[in-house]
């Protein structure tokens, strides 16, 4: 019995310090301390007694950090289960089981246990938080919002709560809301090229172009990415300054050529600088990348009218005609 106790000692010090430091290996290290042990345990002759099961399930329970912090969520989620069929209920483990069941993209099963978690510890605002973060994956906008709120009442004030809440805002069509909450996560520090791109689309759904244009602009300065050229190229158009817009929908094909959305927009900008037989390649790329839509074809009737193909236009347009 020394023996086992001295491998959960070393094994619950290495498991702290190495999720502390970051430290795989401390961490691994740690697993395989706590993997020793529990064989030990199960080998012992009492191994049924109320004292050894007590053990056995805070070992389980310890392992499956470690197997958390090592991405390993699977064998994790065997671990914390293990613990609860011996007796160990807490909020942290069925916080900590959902958590692995959110990572493997098992959202019901994650659901099931932060529900679990609130109802043994329900002033806990992490379950709260990682419940709402269920509840957008499975489109329940509104229990989404209800948890992201409470979770902020109850103490959690950073960014990361603020984007959430203007992710669901915009998700249930609340747009003064996200951009608020927006705001508030870029004011609070959250200064990720993904808050100013999700604040931007506010903007343009508030038409507010000038002010998404600023704020795409920042994402790109921070992480130029195609489709953030592509939405700058929008927002160039709603602002009727074409030769902008076509410029970084030029910038995101350079940077993305499968992206039909970006050869059809370019093509848009295009035609309203009378530059048809440009705007209609680029239409043509458009159906050749598999976009084949009503708009797609009538902006190839008019740009075949504009270079005096009437044939081809009336084509086009009974084509864009059988798609509505």
């Amino acid at each position: 019995m020394d023996q086992i106790k001295h491998l959960i000692i070393s094994g619950y010090t290495q498991l702290n310090q190495g999720i502390e430091k970051r430290d795989i290996e401390l961490v691994e290290n740690s697993v395989g301390n706590y993997t020793t042990a529990i064989e030990m345990l199960y080998s012992l002759n009492d191994v049924r007694s109320e004292r050894i099961q007590r053990i056995l399930a805070v070992a389980h329970n310890n392992r499956a950090r470690g197997l958390m912090s090592l991405q390993k969520y699977i064998d994790a989620i065997d671990d914390y289960t293990k613990a609860l069929e011996l007796g160990f209920e807490d909020t942290d483990l069925y916080h900590n089981r959902g958590a692995a069941f959110k990572e493997l993209g098992e959202l019901n099963k994650a659901l099931e246990d932060f529900e679990r978690a609130i109802g043994v510890g329900h002033e806990n605002p992490i379950s709260y938080y990682n419940r709402g973060q269920v509840f957008l994956g499975l489109n329940m906008y509104t229990e989404a919002l209800n948890d992201f709120e409470k979770a902020k009442r109850l103490g959690i004030e950073e960014p990361a709560i603020y984007s959430l809440l203007g992710s669901t805002y915009m998700k249930t069509g609340k747009l003064e809301e996200a951009y608020e909450s927006f705001t508030a996560a870029l004011r609070l520090g959250e200064r990720q090229d993904f808050i100013y791109r999700l604040r931007s689309e506010v903007l343009r759904d508030l038409r507010r172009p000038m002010e998404a244009l600023e704020d795409i602009s920042r994402a790109i300065n921070i992480s130029p990415e195609p489709v953030y050229f592509h939405l700058r190229g929008v927002y160039y158009f709603m602002l009727k300054q074409y030769e902008d817009a076509v410029e970084n929908f030029s910038n995101a094909i350079r940077l993305d050529s499968k992206r039909p959305e970006a050869f059809l927009n370019r093509g848009l900008a295009l035609s309203k600088m009378d530059k048809h037989l440009e705007a209609l390649q680029d239409f043509l790329k458009t159906l050749e990348l598999g976009l084949e839509t009503p708009i797609v074809y009538a902006s190839m009737a008019a740009a075949y009218q504009n270079i005096g193909d009437n044939k081809r236009a009336m084509d086009n347009i009974l084509k864009a005609k059988s798609l509505e």
